[in-house]
């Protein structure tokens, strides 16, 4: 099927994002790819991609209205960080329906895109939306714009719970640097068959021996680990590919998550993959690439 939007939305200046926004780029040349983010992000309109200034487009008034700060005193983040994590759903919402969009790709920014994606959609065309964070969020293939509706009125309500907001503080109260976020309202919005009439699956699903990656750092799935506790990375010509342990299968990735990932590792497994697309691999060998964790 012909290329599909993609969507990344971000505030404030990071160094990882023109890399991935730049593998987005190469992998899926066609495709027209958008920025919702800021002034600090804007110079990255020359990686041939749309650049939209959240704060020029409406404001989510209704949410301002329910919001409360539902966090742990030695939280890093700022109010206005924890609103924006809820918000940009909004800004993603208003924006897909005023361009008339049915579907379309969403990812985080720190996510590495290494296929075409235009030649997996038609794996998620049953579904309203897929899922990721291990099930925990939306992300990724979004074909309904009703399901974002319900997941904004599912975030509304949550703020609306007194007695939901007075469990979960008195949870966190026994946690350091916690807080609220889209992930708790997703959960909510399940528990509350908000989704009821909605299909979604898992975009972190081994499928046609393929998969999305939810977190390089994270495995809930049954992957070889590094010796640095991330999944192993395998090189097999112009390809990457985690193995599974229990079937052992190689299992070729079509993003990784980069969450705590230092930025020069990320911008080596992009210099990487775009060396491999013109020289890959010889016939036969493979290469091991294990990538550390960021150092708190």
């Amino acid at each position: 099927m012909e290329p599909l939007p993609i969507f990344f939305i971000h505030r404030g200046h990071s160094d990882y994002i023109r890399y991935t926004l730049d593998c987005a780029r190469a992998h899926n040349p066609e495709a027209p790819i958008y920025l919702i983010g800021d002034q600090s992000t804007k110079y990255l309109e020359h990686l041939k991609i749309s650049h939209i200034d959240f704060s020029e487009l409406p404001n989510w008034d209704e949410f301002d209205q329910v919001f409360r700060r539902v966090a742990t005193s030695d939280y890093k983040q700022d109010e206005d960080w924890i609103k924006f994590v809820f918000k940009r759903w909004h800004y993603l919402s208003f924006l897909t329906q005023s361009l008339n969009l049915k579907r379309f790709w969403t990812f985080d920014t720190d996510t590495l895109i290494l296929c075409n994606l235009a030649q997996k959609a038609h794996k998620f065309l049953a579904f309203d939306f897929t899922t990721q964070a291990h099930g925990h969020q939306i992300n990724g293939f979004i074909s309904s714009q009703d399901g974002l509706t319900q997941y904004l009125q599912a975030i509304l309500a949550m703020f609306k719970d007194n007695d939901f907001i007075a469990k979960t503080e008195a949870v966190m109260a026994g946690i350091q640097g916690a807080s609220v976020s889209d992930m708790t309202a997703f959960d909510y919005a399940i528990e509350r068959s908000f989704f009821k009439e909605f299909k979604h699956v898992r975009l972190g699903t081994i499928i046609d021996n393929e998969i999305f990656d939810d977190a390089l750092c994270h495995d809930d799935i049954g992957f070889e680990k590094s010796e640095f506790d991330t999944k192993r990375l395998y090189l097999i010509r112009d390809t990457f590919y985690f193995r599974h342990l229990e079937s052992d299968r190689m299992i070729a990735v079509n993003t990784l998550n980069m969450s705590w990932i230092q930025t020069f590792y990320i911008a080596q497994i992009f210099f990487y993959r775009l060396q491999l697309a013109r020289a890959p691999v010889p016939e036969g060998q493979i290469i091991v690439c294990d990538v550390p964790k960021a150092s708190n």
